[in-house]
This record gives C-alpha cells, structure tokens and sequence, in this order.
C-alpha cells in the first residue's frame, strides 16, 4: 500500500482500537474530546474539523483528506494546547506526539516542490535531513503498539516497508544517476490514478479500453489539453504540467478580482484572541491563546508592508513562552527569527482582542447588511479609536491595515461555520424527504 492508504489505516485503527506509545495511550477519545471543545468555541483551533472527521459516516473512511485533516499538526498544537490549559487530561500528550509524528511522516511520502514552510514537506536531498527523520521513525513505529491486539498491524509493517524502500530509492537514484532532489509526492499512486481517470471518461461507456482505445484517448488527452479530473475525485492533484488544463482561461475571466487582503487569508488562519486585555464575554484561556495566535500572523502579513518603526510598534521581542502564547509556538512551524509567526506587542492584542468583542456583538444583527466588511470595520474603528500601537506612524495607517485584516480573518470563519450549518440542515431535509418517498412506496 501507499502512504494515502498507510495514513488512512492508521487513522482508522486509532479510532477501532487506539495504541500504546511507551506505555502511554494514544486514544481517539482525546481527538473526539478536543473536537467537542474546539466545536463550541466562537473561534477555533481547528477549524477544518468536522463532525464528519469524527463519525467518519458512510464513504468518509474512503477520503484521504479527512485522515490527513485528522492526523494534522494544527490538530496536534490544538490537543497540546487545551492540555496546557486543563482542557484535556495530561495523557492526551502522548496522542498530540503520535499525531504530529504521523503529520511529518505523511509529508516526507507526500513533498510537492523543493522548499515548503511545512515541517518535512520539502523535496527529499541528502542535506534535506528526512533521512535521518525517516531512520528515527522507524525506531519510533517499532515501539507502537495497537491496544487489544497481540499482533502487528499490517498498516505499521507497510509503513516500515515504504521507508526502507523510500531509502534504499534515495540511495540508488543520487549514487547511480546523479538525482539531486525527489519529489516524493510522484511515488504515490494519485498522479497514475488521475491519468487514468481522465483517460477513462475519454472512452465514454467504455469504461475498460484495450490498448488501442488507451492510446487514442492518451493522444486525444494531450491534444485537447484538458487534464481534469472529477471534484469529487479521491486523488491529490498531482500538480503535473505536462498537460495543461484550458479551465484556467475560463477561470481567469469569470473569477471575481478579490483585493490583495482577502488572498492573504490562508486556509489555516480562522482564529484570533490576546495576552492581558479585558476579558471577552465568556472568553477562556483557549479564546486567548487564539487572539495572539491571530495576532501573530497579522504582524508576520504586515512587516514587509509597513516601516520600520510600525513593525517596531506591533511586534514584540519579549518571552512568548506564557500561557497566552501556547499556540502560536505550538502552531508555529519555524523560529519567529526566521520568517515564522511573530509575537505580538501588548498594544496590537488590546487591539485585537477589543475588535474580537465589537465583532460578535456586531455580527448577527448586521448579517444581511449589504458591504458587510466594510460596516464592521467601520464600527471598530470609532469604538477603539484609543486602541492605536504605541508609536506607530500615521502615514502607514497601521490601525487600519490591522481591523481589515482582523476582520477579513474573521469573517471567512464565522461565514463559513454559518454555510456548514445551512449545509447540514439542507442535507437533513433532502434526506428527509428521500425517507417520506420511499415509505409511500
């Protein structure tokens, strides 16, 4: 098997069984309790965890995305996070381990370009250090063990298997052929399924071509440049260039122009909180460990964008080794030095953590208010019109720059949990009414 099966099995078998790392559980109740927790937060850990992570209905067991999703660094920084703050038993240390190992593990199988900020997600080179990661890992799999089951499990063997061969691989191709750096992501079946899946709708009913069909289609392929696959396929796309797809044209021109902030907004940023503010409305410590988490990447977006003085103003060299700043050093993938996640001064999480209450006061009654954006930046700026980083220059307009930011951030996660409720009630009705047919017939 490879990796996208590997990581699935291992996500399955810690939901069935759990495991045992020198002597410690690594349970899928801790996984289930930190979602719990997560889930009733205004603001998020993790946000890209779903019910449907959990329960795993139906064909979910089949998708690679949602093992991946599970077994994920941001779940890992989340779980230790909420241990940190008593949210989550001390044992759920050993699982937040075990589920970080496996997120560098899939990700040294699973390397798309040559440098990636994510931790062991770069191409494999001989100065890379995955080699030695991967020889650790071994030792580190010998000694997990799967609760209630005296035998090894096939998944952990082939994980065992895929690094000797992946090293023995390295091995031939830099000695015998001069190979300076591996993509490992092309050793993975999803780019040979993808061909094929594009292949097939090429023959139209048939769905099993000779060789002479495969071939046509193949030419047919190349010649109309369409290299697409079905949304709802089970395989990464594979990033190939050999066959351009001329959807991008379409695109290009349909697509609506989005301002250079809203680009800015990554996936995994949904959050936000501070370091001594005054307390939120029911706020926790997590809520505050997300403020300055949000706080910190709205100072790393802003550096090369404002002067000097201003990155003076919103960033701090103090300790970030407080309580509030749990997980932005958990979640941060490289030293704050090096271009990672900044700290935040004590003046931008007053800022922050003051736009955070006028936001939720201002949300639901203002839902349906045409420029949304524009009127709750509007409403912070007049009720924290004192809440300005200490020497900070007026030419940048640092204040500005911050809310819009804050509020773009918040608004994609507060937008997209509302689209995810209205989803799951469609879903409820139109099943619903599947039910009432069949129990006329």
């Amino acid at each position: 098997m490879d990796p996208p099966h590997l990581i699935k099995n291992i996500r399955n078998n810690l939901k069935t069984h759990g495991f045992t790392l020198y002597e410690q559980p690594v349970l899928w109740s801790h996984i289930q309790q930190f979602y719990d927790h997560d889930s009733e937060l205004p603001i998020r850990l993790a946000t890209k965890l779903t019910k449907r992570h959990i329960e795993l209905p139906n064909f979910a067991k089949l998708k690679v995305s949602l093992a991946v999703q599970v077994l994920s660094h941001t779940v890992a920084a989340g779980i230790s996070t909420m241990v940190s703050f008593k949210a989550l038993p001390p044992d759920a240390t050993a699982t937040a381990q075990f589920v970080e190992k496996f997120d560098q593990l899939f990700n040294c199988f699973n390397s798309r370009r040559f440098n990636s900020t994510s931790t062991m997600a770069h191409a494999l080179t001989d100065k890379s250090g995955l080699i030695q990661f991967l020889q650790h890992t071994k030792e580190w799999l010998l000694q997990l063990k799967c609760r209630n089951k005296t035998q090894s499990l096939p998944c952990l063997e082939g994980w065992l298997l895929s690094i000797s061969a992946l090293e023995q691989l390295w091995s031939d191709l830099s000695e015998n052929f001069g190979f300076r750096f591996l993509l490992t992501s092309r050793l993975n079946q999803d780019p040979l399924e993808n061909l094929f899946s594009v292949v097939r709708g090429k023959g139209g009913h048939r769905t099993n071509p000779d060789a002479k069909e495969f071939r046509s289609a193949l030419r047919q392929t190349m010649v109309d440049s369409i290299m697409t696959t079905s949304e709802n396929q089970n395989c990464e796309k594979d990033l190939a260039t050999s066959l351009f797809n001329v959807h991008h044209i379409q695109q290009n021109v349909m697509e609506p122009q989005l301002t250079n902030i809203q680009r800015e907004v990554p996936c995994s940023i949904r959050t936000i909180m501070s370091n001594n503010p005054p307390e939120l409305p029911g706020s926790s410590n997590t809520e505050e460990a997300i403020i300055a988490y949000i706080a910190g990447y709205i100072v790393s977006k802003l550096r090369s964008k404002i002067c000097a003085v201003c990155v003076e103003a919103i960033s701090s060299q103090r300790d970030v080794n407080g309580p509030t700043h749990t997980f932005l050093v958990k979640k941060n993938f490289m030293r704050c030095d090096k271009g990672g996640l900044q700290a935040p001064s004590a003046s931008l999480q007053n800022l922050c953590h003051n736009a955070e209450t006028i936001f939720r006061s201002a949300i639901e009654p203002s839902t349906h208010i045409s420029g949304l954006r524009g009127h709750i930046i509007r409403r912070i700026m007049e009720a924290t019109s004192d809440n300005i980083p200490a020497t900070s220059c007026e030419k940048c307009n640092v204040r500005r720059l911050v809310l819009t930011l804050f509020v773009n951030i918040r608004l994609h996660h507060h937008l997209k949990l509302q689209n995810g409720v209205l989803l799951s009630q469609s879903s409820n009705k139109a099943a619903e009414r599947k039910a009432a047919i069949f129990r006329h017939q």
